[in-house]
Parts: structure tokens; sequence; C-alpha cells
């Protein structure tokens, strides 16, 4: 039997054109070109809770420069994290060899991670993650993307943690200073690094901005302690700012502002935590605290001593 030509066309071209195509459950996306000037590669890992109709968020992870985070979306931790929040893990990686990614000079980094959870999202049956607010837990370089990120699309940011970030909170401009923000700083990073987390921090509390900052005696520049303090804030902050899991809407335009007032107060000197309305301490001199189990959690982390000098 003779195949005819346009038959055997279509046998030749459809191949190609499903390899252009997600693979349905795929949790693997990769960019297929060099995204921008400033980005030579970006590869990311979804995860979500089986049998979820519908996510209500995504939290994403970003390591330090050149780094690999994809392997945080098999951590139990922020597993149960997702599940009781209905949300999405996704982890990165971004290279650029003199790591220029982080400061997102064209948007295309910013443009890259809301493709890459959008293709993910549609392959495995969640087409809402294209629309889907993210939280962002990001180390050193990953803090400074997270904190370009929520520069050009705040409205779509529910929370930052920021783990020994160099350029601090990035910035408090009015727009991302309604953005619960927790730094972790080690006092034993780099002066210049803790200089501008400082400026950073001092600016947006007198901006009345609900930022935490954890101002560590013994640590430096790597990720330490710092995780058990980076759940209990988003454990707190996510329902916070969404509402309760199972709670109707919860999208982007959702996003509730978070008052000083009604949290938690921690005192950096003495390390007392109280909610505000019961604090004795000096509240201008306070830490900003979500609540009780960020507290805790903040208090905990303070008094570790890690002497960890990297």
């Amino acid at each position: 039997m003779k195949i005819k030509p346009i038959l055997l066309l279509c046998l030749v071209l459809l191949p190609a054109a499903w390899a252009q195509q997600p693979s349905p459950n795929s949790t693997e996306w990769s960019a297929d070109k060099v995204p921008s000037p400033y980005l030579d590669e970006a590869q990311f890992r979804w995860w979500a809770p089986e049998g979820l109709p519908k996510i209500r968020g995504i939290l994403l992870f970003i390591p330090g420069r050149n780094g690999d985070a994809r392997t945080a979306v098999d951590d139990s931790l922020w597993r149960e994290i997702a599940v009781e929040n209905d949300f999405a893990l996704v982890g990165a990686r971004l290279f650029k060899p003199d790591g220029s990614y982080q400061l997102d000079p064209d948007g295309k980094t910013t443009a890259t991670i809301e493709k890459a959870v959008a293709e993910l999202g549609r392959a495995n049956g969640h087409p809402e993650a294209a629309q889907s607010p993210l939280a962002f837990w990001g180390s050193s370089a990953g803090g400074n993307t997270a904190n370009s990120f929520s520069r050009r699309n705040p409205r779509r940011v529910i929370a930052i943690v920021n783990v020994k970030c160099p350029d601090g909170h990035g910035g408090t401009d009015r727009s991302r200073t309604k953005i619960p923000i927790l730094a972790c700083v080690g006092k034993m990073d780099k002066p210049d690094w803790i200089k501008t987390s400082m400026e950073h921090y001092e600016n947006a509390k007198q901006d009345r901005a609900a930022w935490t900052l954890a101002l560590h005696p013994t640590e430096g520049h790597s990720v330490g302690q710092t995780k058990p303090l980076a759940a209990a804030f988003l454990k707190e902050v996510i329902p916070l700012r969404l509402g309760a899991a199972q709670t109707i809407g919860g999208g982007t335009s959702n996003l509730r502002t978070l008052s000083i007032q009604s949290g938690w107060l921690g005192n950096p000197l003495t390390l007392d935590v109280a909610s505000a309305s019961e604090f004795k301490g000096n509240k201008r001199e306070a830490i900003w605290l979500p609540g009780p189990v960020t507290a805790e959690a903040w208090r905990t982390y303070l008094q570790t001593d890690s002497r960890d000098k990297h």
C-alpha cells in the first residue's frame, strides 16, 4: 500500500508538534531558549496535593545565585503548608554566570517565572495557576529575584521570605509595603549587605509596613537555622492574606492588607513577645510578627547559637 504524500508529511510533522506541547501531568518545565541577555537557563519543578480541584496559590522557591531549589517541592514541611492552604509548590533553577537575572533589568526573569507556573499548572490540570497569587521563599540572590518580581507585579505577591538577601527587603516603594516580608539577616554576613537590609527595614517601618526582621547574632550568609521560622511565618501569613483554606475566592484581587495593630510584637533586645494590644515594651522599636506561632519561632531562632561563620 502506498502512502499518499500529504499523509506522509503529516506523519513526519506530528512528532514535532507533539514535542512542543507539555506532556500531561509533567512536573518539569524548562525555558526552550535563552530567556534574556540576563538569564541563560531556567528550569522549574511542580508539586500539588493529589485530588485538589483548584489551587488557591503557589509557594515558589528560588535559591542563591545559580543554585537549584527544585528539590524543595519534595520537602515534607513545605508540602504540609501546601496541603493546609490548597497550594502548589514550584522550585526553580535560574542560571547566568554573573547572576544578573536576580535584578531583572528587562523584566524577563519575572516573565519567565510567570510562564513557568502557568505552563506547569496547565500541564497538571490547574489552568488557574496562570493567575494564582504567589508566595516566595528566596535565599540570597533568590531573595533579590523575589524582590524584583514584587516590584513588577506587587498585586500578585502574597508574602516573601528573604533569607540573607544582599538587597535587603529590596526597597520600600508604596506598592511593596503592603506585602508581608520576613527578612532573616545574619550579623556575621557582609557589612554592606547588613547595612542595606537594615536601611530598607527601617524605611519600611516608617511606612508601618507589616515586615518582620530576624537579625541573628551568630549566623552569616548561609540559610542556617531559618527554616522553622520561615515555615511558621508562611503558615500564619498565607491564611491572613487569603483567608483559611476552603474560603471562596482567594485570588489576587482578594489579598488582604495586614495591620501591625492586629499582629504580635517582639522586643529585639529581650525577645519578649506578646499580642500588639498586650505588648508592654517600646512599640516603636518592636518587631512586627503575624501571630503567636511566628512569635515563638522568631524567639527560638534568635536564641539559637548557630555559630555560622559562612
